[in-house]
C-alpha cells in the first residue's frame, strides 16, 4: 500500500508470453505456449494462440464481472467493456479476475463435459521465463 494515497499499487506486468497447462480434453488447443500481443485501453496484457485470443475483459456485458477470458475475437485496443464488440458473453473459458493476470495454478471455469456449461477447472498459467 502507498501510505500516502492509501492505495494498492499494481505490480509491473512481464513482457513475456505464457504458457498454459492443465485443460481438460475437450478444451486442450488451450494448452501451450500463447504469444504476448500488447496490451488493452485498460493496460491489461492479451495473448493469442492461432485464432483464440486470452485477455482482461472489463465487462462483456451491463453488470458482468470483470474476469479474464478465453475469446475467438481479438479485444479492442479502445473500448471500455465489451472488448470484443459481440454484445454477449460468447467465451470458450473465463476467470473471474481484475486486471493482472492470475499466475500459478487457479481455478478457471472452462467447458469441460458433456453438460456444455462452463464448470470449475484448474489451470496452470505462468509468464516464460528466458
Amino acid at each position: 500500500l502507498d501510505v500516502y494515497q492509501c492505495s494498492r499499487k499494481e505490480r509491473p506486468v512481464p513482457q513475456a508470453d505464457v504458457v498454459i497447462q492443465g485443460a481438460c480434453s475437450q478444451q486442450g488447443y488451450l494448452n501451450g505456449i500463447w504469444i504476448r500481443q500488447g496490451t488493452t485501453r485498460s493496460g491489461a496484457p492479451w495473448f493469442s494462440k492461432g485464432n483464440i485470443h486470452l485477455f482482461h475483459e472489463p465487462g462483456c456485458v451491463d453488470n458482468a464481472p470483470a474476469a479474464w477470458i478465453f475469446n475467438d475475437d481479438p479485444p479492442s485496443l479502445t473500448a471500455i467493456s465489451d472488448l470484443d464488440g459481440d454484445g454477449s458473453c460468447n467465451i470458450y473459458g473465463c476467470r473471474f479476475s481484475g486486471s493482472a493476470l492470475p499466475v500459478g495454478t487457479t481455478t478457471w471455469q472452462l467447458m469441460c463435459g458433456s453438460t456444455g456449461r462452463l464448470a470449475d477447472h484448474s489451470l496452470s498459467v505462468d509468464y516464460l521465463t528466458t
